[in-house]
């Protein structure tokens, strides 16, 4: 068992064991009592716990499982304050099926993607004059013309009436860089 919150410093009461691949290589399995029966959520990490301290999932078990999903992010930033913009924001796909299919069965980009938008700035002054964006798309782990795809996300925005504009500062997250990172 690892407790996670314990080695960090913080304050955990759940026993997490880790076996699986996630954000910074940190994902649990948390074991909770849910109405007198024992729930778990499961994913994996290899750089967290041994393989000898998991034994119900060896790295040849891991070797098997498939990652869900991937993202294609954006980290924006503007000099000017965004002031339409609230801290979350959502733009739904108009086609989920078909969003799914491509992610999952063909393993390509999604034409009408889902896009979400954090803009701490909106609810928190203090963290840039301006404006900071966080825009994901969910992706496969899959090699992407990124300019291109960002076009699209910022043609697809401009469309729900956001005006990304050009940015003082971007940088990009493709999904391969992502999958590479985090094992996802």
């Amino acid at each position: 068992m690892y407790n996670y919150g314990n080695s960090k410093g913080g304050r955990c009461d759940e026993k997490a064991i880790v076996i699986g691949a996630g954000l910074d290589g940190l994902s649990a399995a948390i074991t909770m009592q849910a109405k007198g029966a024992d729930v778990t959520i499961v994913t994996a990490t290899r750089r967290l716990i041994e393989e000898r301290d998991r034994p119900s999932y060896p790295d040849k078990k891991l070797d098997r499982f498939e990652s869900s999903i991937s993202a294609f992010v954006i980290l924006a930033g503007k000099k000017e304050r965004l002031t339409h913009l609230p801290h979350h924001q959502v733009m739904f796909t108009n086609d989920y099926q078909a969003k799914f299919r491509q992610i999952f069965h063909e393993k390509r980009m999604p034409d009408d993607p889902t896009i979400h938008i954090s803009h701490s700035a909106a609810t928190d002054p203090d963290v840039t004059d301006g404006s900071n964006l966080f825009i994901l798309v969910n992706a496969p782990a899959a090699d992407v013309d990124t300019e291109r795809y960002k076009e699209i996300i910022y043609e697809r925005l401009f469309s729900y009436g956001i005006d990304v504009g050009i940015s003082d500062y971007e940088q990009i997250i493709a999904p391969r860089d992502i999958a590479r990172r985090f094992s996802a």
